[in-house]
């Protein structure tokens, strides 16, 4: 979820429930829940299965994936014990860092976008291993801020 200034991205939030990381999560009254995909579900059932809900349609919300249901697939609503979510928040300077520490650069960053505007491929296996964590949306915002942060 984007952190904003006015009109300005400067940041980003996900959410960690039992190590793992969600870009995309709804918070209700008294709850946090999410989409979660079979293959997700399946890396991760033995920290979540007793917190699987029922079919729903939508979007995986587990980072880094982006498996969505157009092609018939199961998502399963995922509802997170709200003691154990964290909400961390991530400014573009902290992420740009992040990526220059890994030794990523604007061209690795915009050829990954690239990759993925023309690509049928839903998932990380043939993204660049330094990006597949992070939304297209993320590495869109990050590249056009890039060179201010030296």
């Amino acid at each position: 979820m984007n952190i904003s200034d006015g009109n300005k991205v400067i940041g980003f939030k996900v959410l960690k429930y039992k190590g793992i990381i969600f870009d995309e999560w709804t918070k209700d009254e008294n709850r946090y829940w999410a989409m979660i995909c079979p293959n997700c579900l399946k890396q991760y059932e033995d920290r979540i299965d007793l917190e699987i809900d029922s079919s729903g349609t939508g979007c995986c919300s587990v980072r880094g994936c982006w498996q969505d249901d157009d092609n018939e697939i199961d998502m399963k609503y995922l509802d997170f014990d709200i003691n154990g979510v964290e909400i961390i928040e991530e400014t573009l300077e902290e992420l740009i860092d992040k990526l220059k520490e890994r030794e990523m650069t604007l061209d690795g960053i915009s050829h990954e976008i690239e990759y993925r505007e023309n690509t049928d491929d839903k998932g990380p296996g043939g993204w660049d291993d330094t990006l597949y964590e992070y939304t297209t949306e993320e590495l869109e915002v990050i590249e056009k801020v890039w060179d201010d942060y030296k």
